[in-house]
């Protein structure tokens, strides 16, 4: 019984792609492919082609997909694989549910990858400016139709430990059609965890239910993007996502004195339920109460509706002729 497919692959001259890999998959590299690896919860490996949805499965259906497709020649191929050979970086801490996990956790190391992606929903239609998004643009990326793609993380703690894993990505759609959702969540629900380039100098954090409301916050706020990390609930709270921002935080302030936690939450019902949980927990769990922050939204929907309508309420009043036929002075303030 063949196990772990990471070792029949580093048999096979692959190797793994140390910044890629996470605690639940491993990414393994050859001069052709680039091959996800994981574990499901009945300890049985499969794999997912990054390159080829079609090529999925477990080591036979990779050998398959390579022209081995006799049990016989299968056999003779792994024949000389010693599975008893330990190769620690290769093992895999977490387990992933499906196929289609591994899928989504596949797409999102393709989408990461990228680079000069189209911002114009975030920095156009959101009015967010190009300043802040660049400083996530490792983390924000975009597909080809300009829809905006981020990672959802989960916090995990089991017998092997206490670490971070990408479940999943959530997909916000640029030209949505009616009655279709906005957005959509691909492999399992996570945080939203958007950390400056250089995380040692995270000394603010912000969170909320939506990542685009805490980039706008951050804009309405003049927080400095490089010295501030995003934790977006993605519109739930529960034990999951408490536990995933009390790690985060714990881990920010061991690195740098935590300045403040900012809760940007909407003011509905919900909003007012997520940010009471929030903060309670803040409170009982963690020695940081000290430093929340709560900024009042005076009426508006949400963080970036009232950036976008502060942004044109500006802009209008910059248009405006005066008696002597000249435009109002821009009265300094910058969004």
């Amino acid at each position: 019984k063949y196990k772990n497919l990471a070792v029949i692959l580093a048999n096979m001259g692959f190797k793994k792609d140390k910044i890629k890999s996470s605690s639940n998959s491993i990414v393994m590299l050859d001069d052709k492919e680039k091959i996800i690896v994981a574990k499901t919860e009945k300890d049985k490996y499969i794999y997912f082609n990054a390159n080829n949805d079609n090529d999925n499965g477990d080591i036979f259906n990779y050998l398959s997909n390579r022209g081995i497709k006799s049990y016989k020649d299968m056999q003779e191929t792994l024949k000389n694989i010693d599975m008893n050979i330990e190769i620690p970086e290769l093992k895999i801490k977490g387990t992933i549910s499906s196929a289609e996990d591994l899928k989504a956790v596949a797409e999102w190391h393709n989408y990461e990858q990228k680079e000069n992606c189209d911002y114009s929903y975030l920095t156009d239609t959101r009015l967010i400016k190009q300043s802040i998004v660049e400083a996530y643009n490792h983390l924000l990326k975009a597909d080809k139709q300009g829809n905006i793609i981020v990672p959802l993380t989960k916090f995990m703690e089991d017998r092997i430990g206490k670490y971070f894993d990408i479940m999943g990505y959530d997909r916000k759609l640029k030209n949505p059609k009616p009655n279709q959702a906005k957005s959509y969540i691909n492999g399992r629900k996570g945080v939203c965890i958007l950390a400056p380039k250089d995380i040692g100098n995270a000394e603010n954090v912000v969170i909320g239910e939506s990542y685009i409301d805490c980039l706008s916050y951050i804009q309405l706020h003049h927080l400095n993007p490089h010295k501030t990390t995003i934790l977006s609930t993605q519109g739930t709270i529960t034990k999951t996502e408490l536990d995933t921002i009390k790690a985060i935080i714990d881990r920010t302030a061991r690195r740098i004195v935590l300045k403040k936690i900012h809760l940007a939450f909407d003011e509905d019902r919900k909003g007012k339920e997520y940010f009471m949980k929030t903060e309670a927990m803040i409170i009982r769990e963690t020695e940081y109460g000290d430093k929340i922050i709560k900024k009042e939204l005076a009426g508006y929907k949400d963080w970036n509706e009232k950036l976008v309508t502060k942004l044109r309420i500006k802009e209008q009043n910059n248009q405006q002729p005066t008696k002597k036929g000249r435009k109002k002075k821009d009265n300094g303030i910058d969004f």
